[in-house]
């Protein structure tokens, strides 16, 4: 760990000192916006990237179009420290950050629309819908921390936020745009986006559509069955965010429909591929913000989440979540912020594997900032009471400090929370348990940052500690009403230490061209001793070149991946019936055009080494690895229409 966090320092050094040279020809964008880019995910208030309370990343909306990506999750591929997965049986679900993830489900993640929570009341982490079919067309940036948010998130904010933020039409403006497109796979594709913004009242609305036939995937599942097929796919998304005076109305509608195994045995289904996993997410924030004289802004939200989970069989899994929040944003005086809220929630949840039934929660949180020259002192905390659970209190403390106009460092501690899902909790299966007394899960994480940044570079280096306790595990307990003598049973045991670098850096080299870079290394090791024990990657090298002049515009990227750990370390019985997940370079590259006013055209390609990527079978560890992440290069275009 000490010789790479060397080698992390050199590679900072060696960044900040280029930003010395006398470079007349540096491009004018994106960098320079990216550098006046406030933030809100973590201060619930706008303020400057470094001057916010987290580790975070901003992805741009040049970024999202310049490089390659069919869907969110490709994007958020390319973050430091971050992998897109395909976990056990669920395709398309998973974004993890920093190797803390354990499970299929993606609830050591958080994802907000606009500031307010899109998540899944099943099991925290089924978010295949957003991943695969949000409209990325209407995105103005996201913002990411890498690391925990529970202080004013609550459960899920455990290891990633991230925050997509949609554009602010202009006033007066009118657009429509239509983007169609296909490529391999017999893929097709259709987005539209609309804006308007007239007087007090703005909207904007995506829709995207992917229908295609799949890669060819062959591998052999749990029972020793080997199989091959097509994993085609449908998605479809629909989100509006409407502003009209101090009201706001969030929306998302997002279904994904693809080829899936069976959920119950891991394995090659008899009937329909197309019956075992079909997920529909529904999403609606009604907000009112206002602000009362110069020092004092209320807020308050009403939030609907509900997940629809439609497997094998025709047997459902239904969930909806209603989330009450008020909140004040206080400014004392000049120096000092607060904001305070108040969150009341209910869960609902019923269907063929559930014991139907429902869950409060109630928390209230608090968040202060002092600054005091180039100082500031940060302190927040959150108290969340789940029904017949003991509460649970989650501290942050911090410390921004710029110690020039140019570097500056972060010094940040914070305790975060997932709470037990019906997924966990009243899961009504022969093979599997609900546990009602299962604790939230915890982790603390500790971290400091040194950033740098000018008028054309930035960079950064973050180290971290983090433990995980109370984890939510699974285990064989001897069942006689079960049908094979035993059932799987939730509980929670053990810890789980993290420690890790990560490095980020972008850099405009010349007029129209950047370069952007990351590298992060991480180790970690369970209650048991084991080193590397949560089986993703220690090692991921990125990066990238996006040129954009005139009309044209052109980025190239690539991700490292290095080799994780075998499924043996954890289970030496493990069945190694597939290939094994080795290191593997992802590499992608993007060139559009503008050919006539209002007209872009578009050619993608990913995967383009031609690899067939394997991954550790993580979760259930029963087999080395299961569905693959890619299994050869893929080609699309595309052709793009303003109005």
């Amino acid at each position: 760990m000490v010789r790479f966090l060397k080698y992390a320092v050199i590679f900072l050094i060696c960044f900040i000192s280029v930003s010395a040279q006398d470079v007349k020809t540096l491009m004018q964008i994106p960098l320079e916006e990216l550098m006046k880019i406030e933030v809100t995910v973590a201060s619930k208030k706008s303020e400057n990237v470094y001057d916010a309370p987290g580790i975070i990343t901003v992805i741009t909306k040049e970024q999202i179009e310049g490089f390659a990506g069919l869907n969110l999750g490709q994007v958020l591929n390319r973050v430091v420290g971050a992998s897109f997965l395909s976990a056990n049986v669920f395709s398309d679900n998973l974004v993890q950050f920093r190797g803390q993830s354990l499970t299929p489900y993606n609830n050591h993640t958080l994802i907000l629309l606009n500031g307010r929570p899109v998540r899944d009341p099943i099991s925290g982490g089924l978010n295949s819908p957003v991943f695969a079919s949000f409209p990325l067309d209407i995105i103005d940036h996201i913002e990411i921390i890498r690391g925990p948010g529970s202080v004013l998130y609550g459960s899920c904010a455990y290891s990633g936020v991230i925050n997509i933020i949609t554009e602010k039409p202009e006033e007066d403006l009118k657009k429509i745009k239509f983007t169609i497109g296909g490529g391999s796979y017999n893929t097709l594709f259709q987005n539209i986006k609309l804006v308007l913004n007239k007087n007090k009242f703005s909207l904007i609305s995506g829709i995207s559509h992917l229908d295609d036939n799949g890669p060819f995937y062959s591998f052999t599942g749990y029972e020793g069955v080997k199989g091959s097929a097509n994993f085609d796919r449908k998605t479809f998304g629909f989100t509006t965010s409407i502003n009209w005076g101090d009201f706001h109305l969030n929306s998302y509608y997002g279904r994904f429909y693809p080829y899936a195994l069976s959920g119950g045995r891991n394995t090659w289904s008899d009937d329909d591929p197309h019956s075992n996993i079909n997920q529909i997410t529904y999403f609606v924030d009604l907000g009112y913000s206002r602000k009362v004289g110069e020092k004092l802004t209320v807020n308050a939200n009403l939030t609907y989440n509900k997940h629809f989970l439609d497997l094998e069989d025709g047997n459902e899994m239904n969930a909806e979540d209603f989330l009450f929040e008020m909140s004040a944003n206080i400014t004392p005086f000049k120096k000092l912020n607060i904001i305070s809220g108040v969150v009341l929630e209910k869960d609902n949840y019923w269907g063929d594997f559930f014991y139907a039934g429902n869950t409060f929660l109630s928390s209230v949180y608090i968040q202060t900032d002092y600054r005091f020259g180039r100082i500031k002192l940060i302190s927040g905390l959150q108290y969340n009471k789940i029904e017949n659970i003991k509460g649970n209190i989650s501290p942050r403390f911090g410390l921004v400090s710029g110690i020039t106009d140019k570097i500056g460092i972060k010094l940040l501690y914070s305790k975060a929370f997932r709470k037990a899902y019906p997924l966990e909790t009243s899961f009504k299966h022969p093979l599997f348990n609900g546990n009602m007394n299962i604790k939230p899960e915890l982790i603390r994480t500790a971290e400091v940052q040194i950033f740098y940044h000018s008028e054309h570079i930035q960079s950064s280096i973050t180290c971290y500690r983090s433990r995980m306790s109370d984890i939510i595990y699974r285990k064989w307990i001897d069942d006689p009403a079960s049908p094979i003598g035993e059932s799987i049973k939730y509980y929670n045991a053990g810890t789980h230490d993290f420690a890790g670098v990560e490095i980020e850096t972008q850099y405009c080299l010349m007029d129209g061209l950047c370069i952007i870079g990351s590298f992060y290394f991480q180790k970690n090791r369970n209650d048991k001793g084991i080193e590397n024990a949560s089986l993703h990657p220690n090692l991921m090298i990125k990066g990238g070149l996006l040129y954009h002049k005139n009309r044209f515009s052109a980025g190239i990227f690539n991700g490292y991946f290095g080799r994780p750990s075998e499924v043996e370390l954890l289970n030496p019985d493990v069945d190694k019936c597939n290939p094994e997940a080795e290191a593997y370079n992802l590499l992608s590259v993007k060139i559009s055009a503008e050919i006539f006013k209002g007209i872009r055209l578009s050619l993608t390609g990913d995967n383009l080494f031609n690899l067939d990527i394997r991954y550790p079978e993580y979760t259930s560890r029963g087999v080395n690895t299961l569905i693959p992440l890619y299994a050869g290069r893929v080609i699309w275009g595309s052709a793009s229409i303003n109005f």
